[in-house]
């Protein structure tokens, strides 16, 4: 039991799965700023392409 105590006390990769957290979260913010800006970015890219000769 005392094995048992000493392993679920450890907080090791604690610090680890708090910075995947993050990451993760970054990576899902910046997913839904691109796919709501898509249709902007298309038109930008779009003007772009037409005024290149």
């Amino acid at each position: 039991m005392g094995k048992l105590n000493s392993i679920l006390a450890d907080e090791c990769g604690q610090g680890m799965v708090e910075y995947g957290l993050i990451v993760g979260l970054i990576a899902a913010v910046v997913a839904i700023i691109l796919m709501t800006m898509s249709s902007r970015l298309t038109g930008v890219y779009s003007n772009l392409n037409n005024q290149i000769p």
